[in-house]
């Protein structure tokens, strides 16, 4: 559906903004959100899911003239800016829904990996990119052994019926890492 490459790019956008006002010290610029009809309410739920849509609104606009464009603000470098992860982390704390909350302690490192299903699979078309965008579960396994660090507690996002079950995670990652859809 789309949502969490939205998602994405609000994220992005939203780094970009934090970054303006001197990593949050200034509140000079304000991040006011994305403009959506077509995703918006299956990216407000989303967003809701993670407790993230307080801190990134979704709006009808009908005015689009002062929107950045995607070029000026996806920056990869400015998601590893310390003061904007803290900000997100703590907005994903204070408004996750409870019956999401991760069951590690607040001093245990946590791994949140979406995978995207729903509207692509291994027969899905290449579309105009050329390329399948389907990538098989052993795929996220071999980043999230990569990536995470040791005892990290892991989440996986995703919808509840994929072509691939989540079994292979949880042979994989044991107790320790924890799947949800």
């Amino acid at each position: 559906d789309g949502a969490g490459a939205f998602i994405q790019d609000m994220l992005f956008a939203h780094a970009y903004v934090f970054s303006l006002n001197d990593n949050g010290k200034n509140a000079m610029f304000v991040y006011g959100g994305a403009c959506s009809q077509r995703r918006m309410h299956k990216t407000e739920a989303a967003l809701k899911g993670i407790g993230l849509l307080q801190e990134l609104p979704v709006r009808l606009c009908k005015d689009e003239s002062n929107i950045i464009s995607p070029d000026v603000y996806r920056k990869d470098k400015l998601f590893h800016k310390p003061g904007w992860l803290k900000r997100i982390h703590s907005s994903i704390e204070q408004n996750i829904p409870v019956k999401l909350r991760s069951n590690a302690s607040k001093h245990q490192h946590k791994t949140v990996v979406h995978i995207r299903r729903g509207d692509i699979g291994p027969c899905t078309n290449a579309g105009k990119t050329g390329y399948a965008r389907y990538l098989p579960n052993s795929h996220y396994l071999e980043a999230i052994s990569k990536y995470a660090p040791p005892q990290s507690h892991i989440q996986i996002i995703s919808l509840k019926n994929p072509y691939e079950n989540f079994t292979i995670f949880s042979e994989h990652l044991g107790p320790e890492g924890p799947v949800s859809d």
